[in-house]
């Protein structure tokens, strides 16, 4: 659904259909209805949960992408505080629902007032021209206008050429005007090369005009470094040939059709599939059978619940801020780690009371940090146009493990922390074969299908020329980068 009408869409949809069936349920008074609607409002609940990570994720640079997602999760355990002090002091149980779908609510009209849509979804659907615009919206909000400005510019004839092929409307004559189409002071509007200064002094002085320079220097630079290399004869047919092949490979490859088939038909995305699915499941329950066997600890299940949701809270943050530092591959396998020392601990040495609610609070910790982390590591792996179909997979795996826990606790209670701790040992050997995702921009497409255009072109063009031509791979993780 996210890529037919939008992240920011389904996000909506999810969370207003939430909360309707939560504000309808708390003034029910028919058991059946209110099983039915519960089971409804389980539908559109995990829309405007899962489907927001991805939209964070591809509006988040990749620097603040883990501790946003740290921010929203604790979001997930202020809800947890509240309902376990609700339910403590509170007879009514439609309190909780009536509170639930105000939350919900309010969430839901501060991501329609303020959260932008996905630039990477206007990709899927061969919007370029919508596209570019929404990196614009996004830059001017984030008061990063002079570096578009300078992008566009340099770039300006050819975003033209390729819109005109993939949006297929040979509207390029219009094509600056409805980029320009935006409701802000017209001081900050593209027109062409020569307001540039302009436009630059209008966001930012000095210091702005100095970076743009920059970055238009560099653009002149290649394109003189490109000059000096070519050969000093004509462009041959070969050649001419070949760069067309070139500047086609872009748009074969945007305007393939893609499904979640492609996850298992692609040996890159089949790897990194499967594991996460494994990994989604595990960590799932893992961390619901922690909360289930609060019951067997000593103490007040109350008070073990407000700190089971502190913890959950500083890991959400800590990892967060720690994956910026060592990256999520580092952090992911640390927490595993730490998991399997504390799990290890618990079940083969007879500890104090005192000192396996410690040791369990630490694994959880360790468990807290790494169901954070799955959720941008996920995002990061995927590429664009099989992110949606991943991810949603992965969080169908991540709700079987919920449903499991609660059996897992039942039946192997006795070897419940052993269980975990061999099972972490798995995550652990899994994860080492993924690769890191830090300071790594989004993937667009498959590798596989970047090679195979690749081999295809050259296949079909013999090169008589000296020099080669970069391939497009290299171009679209520059562009990426940009």
């Amino acid at each position: 659904m996210s890529d037919k009408i939008g992240r920011k869409r389904s996000v909506l949809i999810g969370l207003i259909g939430y909360s309707l069936m939560l504000f309808i349920i708390s003034f029910l008074y028919n058991l059946n209805f209110i099983l039915v609607l519960t089971t409804i409002s389980m539908f559109f609940a995990p829309i405007g949960e899962y489907i927001s990570f991805i939209l964070l994720g591809e509006i988040t640079c990749t620097n603040l992408r883990s501790i946003f997602s740290g921010i929203v999760n604790c979001g997930f355990n202020f809800c947890g505080l509240v309902y376990i002090l609700l339910f403590k002091y509170t007879d009514s149980w439609r309190i909780v629902f009536i509170t639930s779908s105000g939350a919900t609510f309010i969430t839901a009209l501060i991501i329609f007032l303020y959260a932008k849509e996905s630039p990477k979804f206007f990709i899927i659907k061969k919007d370029f021209i919508r596209y570019i615009q929404s990196l614009k919206n996004i830059a001017h909000k984030n008061q990063r206008l002079h570096l578009f400005n300078a992008f566009y510019i340099a770039q300006e004839e050819k975003i033209k050429e390729h819109f005109q092929k993939l949006t297929q409307t040979g509207r390029t004559e219009s094509f600056n005007s409805e980029i320009n189409t935006e409701r802000q002071p017209s001081s900050l509007r593209l027109n062409s090369n020569k307001d540039i200064n302009v436009n630059i002094n209008a966001v930012g002085g000095n210091d702005i005009n100095s970076k743009t320079e920059r970055l238009l220097a560099i653009d002149e630079n290649e394109k003189e470094n490109n000059i000096q290399n070519a050969p000093n004869s004509p462009t041959s047919p070969v050649e001419e040939d070949y760069n067309r092949k070139s500047e086609n490979l872009f748009d074969k490859l945007m305007n393939r059709e893609y499904s979640a088939l492609d996850l298992l038909r692609y040996p890159s995305q089949r790897k990194k599939f499967i594991i996460l699915c494994f990994l989604y499941f595990m960590v799932s329950s893992n961390y619901y059978a922690i909360t289930f066997n609060l019951k067997n600890l000593k103490g007040d299940i109350y008070t073990l619940g407000l700190i089971m949701y502190s913890v959950d809270t500083v890991a959400y943050i800590f990892g967060g801020f720690i994956a910026n530092v060592i990256g999520r591959k580092t952090t992911i396998l640390s927490s595993l780690f730490v998991g399997v020392c504390a799990f290890g601990l618990i079940a083969l040495i007879k500890l104090d009371e005192t000192v396996e609610i410690v040791f369990s609070f630490i694994a959880r910790f360790s468990i807290a940090i790494l169901y954070n982390l799955i959720f941008t590591y996920a995002v990061e792996l995927y590429p664009t146009v099989v992110r949606s179909y991943g991810f949603g997979y992965n969080t169908l795996f991540e709700k079987l493990g919920s449903l499991f826990s609660p059996i897992i606790t039942e039946y192997f209670v006795e070897y419940l922390n052993l269980v975990f701790a061999l099972v972490n040992i798995f995550n652990f050997i899994i994860v080492s074969m993924l690769p890191e995702t830090l300071n790594k921009p989004l993937e667009d497409f498959i590798p596989e299908l970047i090679e195979q255009e690749e081999t295809n072109r050259d296949q079909g063009t013999r090169r008589s020329v000296s020099n080669p031509l970069p391939p497009i791979k290299n171009n679209l993780k520059k562009i990426a980068e940009e």
